[in-house]
């Protein structure tokens, strides 16, 4: 596909993809699959057929697909509105930014056992400082983003 067609084709999907739409894709892409009524429940709509319509419209789009048995999986991963600050590691979304929380817990834990020697100095004490002000600023919003996701 050539790079206006993708563009076009994301813009499309950004302009459908929203609200209770991005909700039912969200949870398709952290579960395997679901039926009609299982999108319902799970996501508290009045009835089965609020749950088909988003789902019909995720097929049209070909994010979603659908088993002969009437089951529906995510086909593909789209980072679309806020999905774009998750990455999808199995069935869970995690914000983008537990890795760089990660990075900074490892590279912290190597300073303190391999490079700081003797007693703390002040160095030592400026650099944990840094590290850890980092960790604790990635967490929180890695908090905060986890809370926005849409289900």
């Amino acid at each position: 596909m050539a790079n206006a067609d993708i563009d076009d084709r994301r813009s499309r999907i950004e302009e459908v993809v929203k609200g209770p739409t991005l909700r039912v894709y969200a949870l398709l892409l952290m579960k395997s699959q679901l039926g009609v009524r299982d999108v319902q429940r799970a996501l508290g709509f009045s009835s089965p057929s609020v749950a088909l319509h988003h789902l019909k419209k995720l097929v049209e789009l070909d994010l979603v697909k659908q088993l002969p048995e009437g089951e529906y999986y995510a086909a593909e991963h789209m980072p679309i509105g806020i999905l774009s600050v998750f990455v999808r590691i199995g069935g869970v979304l995690l914000p983008r930014l537990i890795f760089l929380m990660s990075f900074g817990i490892i590279m912290l834990v190597l300073y303190l056992f391999f490079v700081m020697s003797g007693p703390i100095g002040t160095e030592d004490i400026m650099f944990i400082s840094v590290v850890a002000v980092f960790v604790l600023t990635l967490a929180r919003e890695s908090k905060f983003l986890h809370q926005l996701r849409p289900c």
